[in-house]
């Protein structure tokens, strides 16, 4: 994706420990604030992947999304 997403990615990336760390006993709390930037940085990544696949699929339709 060419660096377009790079902080969503990054964001994404602090978020997944945040989750492995509570899960696996770190007390530490994820702020509503974080939260609803994993999910804004999650839905733009997910828009970006499906266009990426219109892009590219011949037959525009996939059955997986």
């Amino acid at each position: 994706m060419e660096g377009k997403l790079k902080n969503e990615f990054i964001r994404i990336q602090k978020m997944r420990n945040k989750r492995h760390q509570l899960e696996y006993g770190d007390s530490s709390l994820i702020s509503g604030q974080e939260l609803a930037q994993a999910h804004a940085d999650a839905s733009m990544l997910l828009k970006e992947v499906r266009r990426l696949i219109d892009e590219s699929n011949p037959n525009k339709n996939p059955s997986f999304l």
